[in-house]
């Protein structure tokens, strides 16, 4: 637990819960399933926060967060929440941290925001410095968040490096109304990539819930060209993995993917590298640019467990 002398503490999030009257998340869950169900009622309950951290209250689609952490293996016992002491409990802000388990040894976050009323207060170093140190009792020696490009000051002062600029790309599809799809597709495709235009994380596709994991077959059912793995978020489908199983430019894939989806969908690509030769695709493709982010990391001293 953290204080500051302004009335709010940190804690770790199972523990906040509790103190919120929300229940309590399990901090360490024992199976899949629970880890899940933990990661879902920290998301719900945060959810209301959330919309008055970023100012969409009214504007995304109910259960957004509870997706989002289930979806990138948040951890109530890795994450952090403020809580105002007086005059009665209430959540100020959060640091959504996460596990894969194809990477162990790396810790990553799905969000940090602080209630624009108690901003300039600290609340967010606090976070920032609880949430390493549970990373580090938990026996991980990297942190990795994506940030606002406005904020890299903020995390470089706190010892963060720069590892990558990611962007999200956004075009509009236009094939026929009853396109058809596979649900709960694997991360596995039925052939063997020829080229793999973009990949997400394996770990983050197989905890979505079966219905939201949708591929579609690019070019004839067959023979097909390549195949996209969808999931989606609100209005739009957003991409996980795009791949060619047949030798062809990448603008060809690109085109299969808009004409395999419903008219009129916005479709979703991320993560994508700022500058490529996708990116040059993407541009010829009608797709844009919609949101920019520096993936940033930073290496943390595992500390002794306590006897």
């Amino acid at each position: 637990m953290s204080a500051n002398p302004v009335g709010s503490e940190v804690y770790p999030a199972a523990e906040a819960l509790n103190l919120l009257g929300c229940g309590r998340a399990d901090q360490q869950a024992q199976s899949f399933s629970d880890s899940l169900q933990a990661a879902a009622h920290l998301g719900t309950h945060l959810a209301s926060l959330a919309g008055e951290i970023f100012g969409h209250t009214q504007t995304r689609e109910p259960g957004w967060l509870a997706r989002k952490c289930v979806r990138e293996g948040v951890d109530p016992g890795l994450s952090q929440v403020a809580v105002s002491t007086s005059p009665t409990p209430q959540a100020l802000g959060y640091f959504l941290i996460g596990r894969r388990p194809t990477t162990p040894e790396t810790a990553w976050t799905a969000g940090l925001g602080v209630h624009p009323n108690w901003r300039g207060q600290g609340i967010g170093s606090r976070l920032l410095a609880a949430g390493e140190q549970a990373v580090a009792a938990a026996g991980m020696t990297k942190l990795v968040l994506p940030a606002p490009r406005e904020r890299l000051g903020f995390y470089r002062g706190r010892g963060f490096a720069r590892q990558r600029c990611i962007r999200t790309w956004m075009g509009f599809a236009h094939g026929p109304s009853d396109s058809p799809c596979v649900t709960s597709a694997p991360w596995e495709l039925p052939q063997a990539p020829v080229c793999e235009l973009l990949a997400w994380s394996a770990d983050v596709w197989r905890r979505m819930s079966a219905s939201r994991r949708l591929r579609y077959t690019l070019g004839p059912a067959n023979n097909p060209v390549g195949f996209a793995l969808c999931s989606p978020e609100g209005r739009a489908l957003l991409c996980h993995r795009l791949v060619a199983v047949q030798p062809v430019a990448a603008s060809v894939v690109i085109n299969l993917l808009l004409q395999a989806i419903p008219v009129g969908t916005p479709v979703l690509l991320y993560p994508v590298a700022q500058v490529s030769s996708f990116t040059e695709v993407l541009d010829d493709s009608c797709f844009a640019p919609i949101q920019t982010a520096e993936e940033l990391i930073k290496t943390v001293l595992v500390t002794a467990a306590q006897p």
